[in-house]
């Protein structure tokens, strides 16, 4: 095993992002380890002396365990450092966790590039948008219009035929049922990390552009209302996921000098009142 030296903890968090990775990689080591309460983790991480190791050597391995600060963390007041995610990463029970707090959740045995979403690659999230619908890069290369990408997306989510019939320029005459809601209870998908980060990589990229983004934002408050609330809340990050969006929103509204469309997002979000 890599041999480490003990180290304090990582810088103090200072973004939803940060709270994220930190929330997401507890709980996946949580979800291993089989417990549901942070005291436990400490406890149950290292387990029994694995096969071959000498006993000098875990009693060394249990020191660093031990000494990593487990209640800063859970506390948000830092992120784990690099040296103690690679540590933690090396324990039979914990494996897959560094993924977790670098890239983002597993669908299954798959890393998702979830966290990708909130930072400001966008060739990264294309890249990840065309590994997932084939058909994107075609269509990048032929030129077709942002629309006709969106499409493929959407229909991910609900058929096409039924989206057709929204309008989005009058947003009132929307059906009082959600379709992405409606289509989610009736088993046209089903929730997956992967799923969302397409979503999202989409959403950003129209942000990004300034096109269309009554339609994406209609799609994610859908996801975010009800079929992603468990799969965010199964990693304790639903609220802070959430909060980003609507951050992301804020800001672009804010760039388009719709001010007071802003402000009430903002006041819904953070229950403060102009």
């Amino acid at each position: 095993m890599e041999e480490v030296k003990k180290n304090k903890g990582g810088r103090p968090p200072n973004t939803l992002l940060d709270f994220m990775r930190i929330k997401a990689w507890l709980a996946f080591i949580m979800i291993k380890l089989n417990v549901e309460k942070y005291e436990e983790i400490k406890e149950n991480i290292l387990g029994p002396i694995p096969a071959g190791m000498p006993l000098s050597k875990y009693v060394v391995f249990d020191d660093y365990v031990q000494n990593v600060r487990w209640d800063r963390h859970i506390d948000l007041k830092s992120g784990p450092n690099d040296t103690y995610l690679k540590l933690i990463e090396q324990l039979p029970k914990a494996v897959g966790s560094l993924s977790v707090y670098k890239v983002g959740p597993y669908d299954n045995q798959e890393k998702i590039p979830l966290w990708t979403v909130f930072e400001q690659d966008f060739e990264v999230m294309r890249e990840f948008l065309e590994s997932q619908i084939p058909q994107m890069k075609g269509l990048r290369k032929s030129g077709a219009p942002l629309t006709v990408k969106m499409d493929l997306v959407i229909n991910l989510f609900v058929p096409l035929e039924q989206w057709k019939k929204l309008s989005f320029k009058d947003p009132d005459k929307h059906p009082e049922k959600h379709i992405i809601i409606e289509s989610y209870r009736s088993g046209y998908f089903q929730p997956s990390f992967k799923l969302l980060t397409v979503a999202m990589a989409m959403y950003r990229i129209v942000l990004n552009a300034g096109e269309s983004m009554a339609q994406m934002e209609y799609l994610m408050r859908g996801l975010l209302a009800e079929p992603m609330s468990e799969l965010l809340s199964k990693y304790n990050i639903y609220e802070e996921f959430t909060a980003a969006f609507n951050q992301l929103e804020i800001n672009d509204l804010m760039q388009r000098g719709e001010i007071e469309l802003a402000k009430k997002l903002f006041s819904k979000m953070s229950g403060i009142k102009f």
